[in-house]
């Protein structure tokens, strides 16, 4: 006599149903809409600490090794590695069950985003465009 087969993500399936957590955008739409953040924070970093010196970047360490290197190669190599980090991201995503997608994958992707956007993106802009 056969066993019935188990569900292999029982307490997953649990955590969705009692939750409600749903996946309404795919993951590597996420990953390229950080993707388009990344170059838009680099430009508006770059020309802010082009327009207010160094001392206007937030981040203390980006500061510190803007004030060792040239700003434009710090953020050149920053952001290629960011890029590199989420481009990997997306292909681990390619192999995850659909499951910790939905439920680990994709909302951590919904906070960097969430954080680029209200930490770095939206500020410079104001900043720019009042004092710019």
């Amino acid at each position: 006599m056969k066993k019935p087969k188990k569900k292999k993500y029982k307490f997953l399936e649990a955590v969705k149903r009692k939750y409600n957590v749903c996946c309404s955008v795919p993951a590597h739409y996420l990953v390229t809409l950080l993707i388009v953040c990344q170059v838009l924070d680099g430009f508006l970093t770059y020309f802010g600490v082009k327009r207010f010196g160094i001392e206007g970047e937030g981040n203390p360490l980006l500061r510190y090794l803007m004030s060792l290197y040239e700003p434009l190669t710090v953020l050149l190599v920053v952001k290629i590695l960011a890029i590199i980090l989420l481009v990997i991201l997306y292909m681990k995503d390619i192999f995850t069950p659909e499951e910790y997608k939905m439920l680990f994958l994709v909302p951590c992707l919904y906070v960097i985003l969430i954080f680029y956007l209200f930490g770095a993106i939206i500020p410079w802009s104001i900043v720019l465009f009042l004092y710019g």
